[in-house]
């Protein structure tokens, strides 16, 4: 992030009143390690703000892979079906979920 400009994003976030959660991610790539250990708790947090109306918001570099895997993993751990969450979140992000491996994390139940 700091390579992209974007070193104080976290901060920034926080200092508006907003949750900051960090779970970084190779380009291209899956959770793994810590990452994967503390998607089950992030995304337990992120459905319950959904649930009350809140937003969330999901980014990495390009918006495309990681974020859409992100998301799709979000959809599905909200009781949607894989295929047909990928389908509607494409239907907004057409790029999201670049790999087979992103789309197989997500879609994977926890």
């Amino acid at each position: 992030m700091t390579a992209s400009g974007a070193g104080d994003l976290g901060g920034d976030l926080q200092d508006m009143g907003a949750r900051w959660v960090h779970l970084p991610v190779a380009d291209f790539g899956v959770p793994s390690g810590e990452v994967r250990a503390a998607w089950p708790a992030v995304s337990q947090a992120a459905l319950r703000a959904l649930t009350g109306g809140g937003r969330v918001l999901i980014h990495c570099r390009g918006g495309c892979g990681r974020s859409g895997m992100a998301a799709l993993g979000l959809m599905v751990a909200a009781g949607e079906a894989p295929e047909a969450a990928l389908a509607r979140l494409r239907g907004v992000r057409p790029c999201a979920v670049e790999t087979d491996a992103q789309y197989a994390w997500a879609a994977a139940p926890r």
